[in-house]
């Protein structure tokens, strides 16, 4: 019997921020039911990896990061033994390859034309779907159009 395991998505964190982002944009969008639950279903894969790493970013800020005027810490002073510790763990962090369960043959198929209709006479409305480039741009490995 044939191996029919889904095939996986390699992707590097950095990447996946970026992916992170775009989704939450799209979930936006009034989609069809369908479509939209595709979409929730692959945030929720997303965020699922990052929390995590999240969690290992957040605490190399704390330990090796400055802190700006609002008390938090977003950036590694380089001038400093501690800011290049914390620069170079953090890139090396936001370059690993990681492996998302998406199964890279089956791509979102999103309409582009959502339909609807209005609520008092139930007059057909359906228009085209727009979605920003930039958006399609961080998600043209996971989306195409029908």
């Amino acid at each position: 019997m044939p191996d029919t395991k889904a095939e996986t998505m390699k992707i590097a964190t950095d990447k996946l921020y970026v992916v992170q982002n775009a989704l939450g944009r799209l979930g936006e969008y009034k989609l069809p039911v369908r479509k939209s639950l595709e979409v929730a279903q692959l945030s929720k894969k997303v965020q699922d990896i990052l929390d995590p790493i999240e969690k290992v970013r957040q605490k190399l800020f704390r330990d090796n990061g400055t802190v700006d005027s609002e008390g938090n810490s977003r950036k590694f002073d380089l001038r400093t033994e501690s800011g290049l510790k914390g620069d170079a763990e953090h890139r090396t962090l936001m370059e690993t390859v990681l492996e998302l369960d998406f199964d890279i043959t089956k791509k979102i198929v999103l309409p582009e034309i959502t339909p609807f209709a209005c609520d008092k006479c139930h007059h057909n409305m359906d228009h085209t779907l727009e979605i920003e480039s930039n958006i399609l741009a961080s998600l043209m490995d996971f989306v195409t159009l029908a």
